[in-house]
């Protein structure tokens, strides 16, 4: 992803925040280990869940936010294993 994701003043904490509180909310906190990262020019979402659906809200969940930052459309490079923690994970 390249550009600049962050408008004027906007706090990349902020940002992590949201999209980690969006990604809770739309994936019923089942993404163990979610781990949100955001600096001027990048998106970063890491963790592992049970099932491609998890992934694809978690993804549409980071879109979300990304676009009320008025900002052309940007793709997030997630991270999601699909499988379990211990072992067996597809990405």
């Amino acid at each position: 992803m390249h550009g600049n994701l962050m408008p004027g003043n906007a706090d990349p904490v902020a940002v992590a925040q949201a999209i980690e509180s969006r990604i809770v909310g739309r994936t019923w906190g089942r993404i163990q280990q979610l781990r949100v990262e955001v600096n001027q020019d990048h998106v970063a979402i890491h963790g592992f869940c049970p099932s491609y659906y998890l992934k694809q809200l978690a993804i549409h969940a980071t879109q979300e936010v990304l676009d009320t930052l008025e900002r052309p459309a940007l793709e997030p490079d997630v991270q999601i294993v699909v499988g379990t923690v211990s072992g067996g994970a597809r990405r």
